[in-house]
């Protein structure tokens, strides 16, 4: 893969700078873990090894070297939710969805009836309601069940849902902390111009907070070392200097920009 002169520079960087700029942000938010039979509040975990992806690598080597957001980011962990479907049961109702889908949606609405904060059934109902073109109803559910999913500790789920919905991003209502965890996640799960997108609304939600810089630098560095997605890295790093306000991502924005020049500028 292409390498640019100051990716090393930038990938140390960056790893040092997000777990600082996350416990420093997002250092304190407690979250309130609910089932069915507890509300209880605790402080925020740790950070530590957490199940969303693999820890360690280095900034441009499609590895994460963030803070797992389910531990990183205080917010509750999956152990303490009581699945009531089992997966047999949705992995049914799928398959029916592809030959009944109104159906098989229909089934599963009525279980979400019955048990309207299990995640799972809130991202398959979304998805399928999506897939079914029931856009303005997978929004609603979708402003409702992202939130829900990530306090749960399922990260994926919420990044499916949003990834789902993303013409519709705008009207999901999440705020910058959302945002951020929806990036980290997407990044984890490589689906990287997604995860752009979510930093990108988090950064204009905030344009002086770190985190969302360093998503989007470490989203760029890794694009651009692709002929086929240089170009999508470009804009990436030039929304990032027309946006940004936190002045060490600006400098080393500007840095990768000028790297690029001298190495034929990605995208051009």
């Amino acid at each position: 893969m292409r390498q640019f002169p100051v990716v090393g520079r930038i990938g140390r960087w960056l790893v040092h700078a997000v777990s600082q700029a996350c416990s420093r942000v997002l250092a304190g938010a407690g979250v309130t873990r609910r089932c069915r039979h507890e509300s209880v509040r605790k402080p925020p975990p740790t950070p530590g090894r957490g199940s969303a992806s693999g820890s360690g690598g280095v900034a441009g080597d499609g590895r994460s070297s963030l803070p797992p957001p389910s531990r990183g980011m205080g917010l509750a962990s999956r152990e303490v939710f009581e699945c009531h479907v089992p997966a047999s049961r949705l992995e049914e109702l799928w398959r029916r969805f592809a030959v009944q889908p109104d159906r098989a949606l229909e089934q599963l609405e009525a279980l979400l009836q019955r048990a309207p904060e299990d995640p799972r059934l809130l991202h398959a109902v979304c998805l399928m309601r999506s897939t079914a073109r029931r856009t303005s109803a997978a929004v609603r559910l979708g402003a409702i069940a992202v939130p829900l999913c990530l306090e749960r500790g399922e990260m994926r789920l919420a990044a499916e849902i949003f990834a789902a919905l993303l013409p519709h991003a705008r009207d999901l209502g999440l705020d910058y902390r959302q945002l951020v965890t929806i990036g980290y996640s997407l990044e984890q799960m490589r689906d990287r111009p997604r995860a752009a997108h979510a930093f990108a609304r988090a950064l204009r939600l905030d344009p002086a907070a770190e985190p969302a810089g360093v998503g989007l630098l470490r989203v760029a560095e890794y694009l651009a070392a692709d002929p086929a997605t240089a170009s999508q890295a470009r804009g990436i790093v030039d929304f990032l200097l027309q946006y940004g306000e936190h002045q060490r991502c600006r400098r080393l924005a500007r840095e990768v920009a000028a790297a690029w020049v001298g190495a034929g500028r990605p995208g051009n």
